[in-house]
């Protein structure tokens, strides 16, 4: 595609017409000062959104512009090579607040187990679960909160209570033993979610039973997805705006790109670094924060981010089910534009509307979770009987792994795995 653009500008050189200006992407910073004027720099503007504003500028020009106090940077678009960032001296330097970090590292605590090879203490934090090995009280010290947990007979979470807002507040989760489905929510012939439940959203879905279209919190996204049923782009129709993955052959994202609309080209956004688990880093332009370095728990959820420097950008608490306790913002506070994505179990994360609060899915590959429900909006595509049948719990499509987040995860949606951390004589598969 940049190919193509770079040989359509020198073929309307070549017969002496008019070639247009090159595009660049001018990312601003919070300052108290007016923006810039493009005329001045014999620039026009063709688009914006969140900070992000879409020019067409000389790279003479382009450069001149990056001094102003209230560009952040400005990213080329439409190379052939690639996309180079012009930084303004005096705003690029890393916006890490040093002082609100006294001691960046992260470390867990230790771990123990009970006689199910369940974990019920990570540090100073605990954890109880029933006689099913379903986790029903999470008490984290760190944070100062409490969670608890209650199922019905057929394994669905019904009930999700917490002192993280002040007082005792609970979140009703009516299900239906016949079918395993919401009963606030409707469904389609094969037991895709449509609406409903705790979050007013309306999804619709490919025949393939991957979600294609999201609509609410004021957003309207669409998903494009590979022959693999990976998904490798994102509209955000509120914005007109493309973010599309390069994926590795296991499915994992290696490189990140967003584009303003169709008829621009891509930019460079980040690259993943990944080690056997997982994402172990990534790479963004040095005013976004450069190297970036993920340490992470058992889950392979990633609990803080570090630059190259060793200086912390962010930390993060869940509760069991991926609910975030932890800001969002933190990363965004700082002065960047992109929070971490790559969240829950090292997978994928949705953010919907702002300030985002708990609207979120996590990509999983072969289906959508919702931390908010603790539970898939789609059933479990494989359904292993020989499995299944030694574990009733299992039985249930639509259960976050068998409702025992501490000890398992679905790396792609259809299987569950114990989490290398458990150290019992439990098959790694289910």
């Amino acid at each position: 595609m940049l190919f193509s653009a770079s040989v359509a500008l020198a073929e309307k050189a070549r017969i002496g017409g008019e070639v247009p200006l090159p595009q660049f992407v001018m990312v601003l910073n919070g300052g108290s000062e007016p923006e810039p004027e493009l005329a001045r720099y014999q620039a026009t503007e063709e688009s914006r959104w969140s900070g992000r504003v879409y020019i067409r500028i000389s790279d003479e020009q382009a450069r001149e512009l990056s001094k102003h106090p209230r560009v952040h940077y400005l990213q080329a678009i439409l190379k052939p090579q690639e996309t180079t960032a012009y930084a303004s001296l005096k705003n690029a330097p890393d916006r890490m607040s040093t002082d609100s970090v006294t001691d960046p590292a992260w470390n867990s605590g230790s771990y123990r187990y009970d006689g199910a090879g369940n974990i019920v203490r990570v540090g100073t934090d605990s954890y109880v679960y029933d006689q099913y090995s379903r986790i029903t009280r999470a008490t984290l010290t760190g944070t100062s909160s409490r969670d608890e947990y209650k199922y019905d007979s057929f394994g669905n979470l019904v009930e999700r209570g917490t002192s993280r807002f002040g007082g005792w507040s609970i979140l009703q989760i009516p299900v239906s033993g016949s079918n395993n489905q919401v009963v606030t929510a409707t469904y389609d012939g094969v037991g895709n979610q449509r609406s409903g439940g705790s979050l007013a959203y309306v999804y619709k879905y490919d025949p393939f039973n991957m979600v294609a279209e999201q609509q609410g919190g004021g957003r309207q996204d669409e998903y494009v997805y590979d022959a693999n049923d990976e998904r490798i782009g994102t509209l955000n129709n509120a914005q007109n705006r493309w973010t599309w993955t390069v994926r590795d052959p296991g499915g994992s994202v290696a490189r990140v790109y967003e584009s303003p609309n169709a008829q621009w080209g891509w930019y460079w956004v980040e690259d993943f670094v990944r080690g056997a688990s997982g994402a172990i880093g990534s790479e963004r332009a040095s005013v976004e924060g450069g190297r970036r370095h993920f340490h992470r728990d058992h889950l392979g959820t990633v609990r803080m981010v570090t630059n190259q420097s060793g200086q912390a950008l962010s930390r993060h608490d869940y509760t069991p089910f991926g609910v975030e306790i932890t800001s969002i913002h933190q990363e965004m506070d700082r002065g960047y534009h992109r929070p971490n994505v790559m969240v829950f179990t090292g997978h994928e994360r949705d953010f919907n509307g702002w300030p985002w609060g708990e609207e979120y899915l996590d990509y999983m590959h072969a289906r959508y979770y919702r931390a908010i429900d603790g539970r898939f909006l789609s059933v479990d595509p494989v359904l292993d009987a020989k499995r299944s049948i030694m574990n009733p719990q299992l039985w249930n499509r639509y259960a976050y792994v068998a409702n025992n987040p501490l000890n398992r995860i679905d790396p792609d949606g259809r299987v569950v795995r114990v989490t290398d951390k458990v150290q019992s004589g439990i098959s790694p598969s289910l």
